[in-house]
């Protein structure tokens, strides 16, 4: 995990469809987290929803949301 400064801090919410339980929100959380770059993210099944804490100096959007379709799941939005 790196430590992002204010100025490089990012969040990112985006929709998601794939996710139908708490195991699918969990495996897609576990496998962002894992991705450098990443500070932190919550994932919930109930609404659809992605909530990304990010270094935008080590990632960008684009990258973040090729990393959910590669977990299996389709980002919305």
């Amino acid at each position: 995990m790196s430590q992002a400064t204010l100025e490089t801090l990012e969040t990112l919410e985006l929709s998601v469809e794939g996710m139908h339980c708490g195991g699918c929100s969990g495996r897609l959380q576990k496998a962002l987290n894992a991705k450098e770059g990443v500070l932190s993210s919550t994932a919930s099944h109930e609404t659809k929803r992605v909530s990304v804490a990010y270094d935008s100096a080590l990632l960008n959007e684009a990258r973040i949301r090729e990393h959910i379709t590669d977990a299996g799941f389709t980002v919305i939005s």
